[in-house]
């Protein structure tokens, strides 16, 4: 979840990105491009703080993530279930012969330069105010270059929910309020 809490002067747009959307597109128009990103594991690396206020006090958070994951997750039945790609978090180890790393590099670069095409880019404006939630396991986001005004800087705050925490919230407010097609587990 982003809140943006004061806006650039110019720029500094939301791009969002359907990752089932773009697995799709190459399924069916790179085939290879696809298989590597479904059958090839990589390995990402952040290492650093955060710092957050707390009652007017701030509390330094360190953090020191690792994860191995193919970027394209399909499920039993072949369909795209989960899509996990942080350019910028991405290590330089494969679990690959060496002389596969060109086409994982390949690979990776195809997926990138589809998901800048304009065809699938939902782009918009956050203003002062505005909050937007997404799932992280299917929709990639960035933004676009933005300027400041003098003396302001573009501010947003975040954080991350455990979808089974919500979930489960939900259930039970359905639950609690008697409501119809309480959500299911998957």
């Amino acid at each position: 979840m982003l809140h943006m809490l004061q806006s650039a002067e110019e720029g500094g747009n939301s791009l969002f990105v359907d990752g089932f959307h773009v697995a799709e597109q190459l399924r069916k128009e790179n085939p290879e491009v696809f298989r590597i990103l479904t059958t090839q594991s990589m390995e990402y690396i952040e290492e650093g703080y955060d710092v957050h206020e707390i009652n007017g006090k701030e509390f330094r958070f360190d953090y020191d993530m690792c994860a191995r994951h193919k970027v394209i997750r399909l499920n039993d039945e072949g369909k795209v279930n989960k899509i996990q790609y942080g350019n910028a978090m991405r290590s330089w180890f494969y679990d690959c012969e060496p002389t596969k790393v060109q086409d994982i590099y390949r690979a990776m670069k195809t997926f990138t330069e589809h998901c800048y095409q304009p065809r699938n880019i939902l782009k918009f404006r956050l203003e002062d105010g505005d909050t937007v939630l997404w799932a992280n396991q299917r929709l990639l986001h960035t933004r676009d270059a933005f300027k400041n005004a003098p003396g302001k800087s573009r501010t947003l705050t975040g954080c991350y929910f455990d979808w089974d925490i919500v979930k489960s919230r939900v259930r039970f407010l359905r639950d609690k309020l008697s409501l119809e097609q309480n959500q299911p587990s998957a």
